[in-house]
């Protein structure tokens, strides 16, 4: 194989590598406010007693 060959296959993976994280990097941002806004109606939800769940902590990704 040609290195110009060579070159344009690495470059290639490297692009979809690099596609592959922003994507990935946009659905874990994506999922992490859906978590957030979950968490915060949740924190919201009262029980039967009258009790407010607030006690209760939920850990967050970052």
């Amino acid at each position: 194989m040609p290195v110009d060959e060579f070159v344009e296959t690495i470059s290639g993976k490297r692009d979809d590598r690099v596609q592959l994280v922003e994507e990935t990097t946009a659905a874990a941002q994506s999922l992490t406010q859906e978590t957030e806004s979950l968490a915060e109606l949740l924190r919201r939800f009262r029980t039967g007693s009258g009790r407010a769940s607030e006690h209760r902590h939920y850990a967050m990704a970052s």
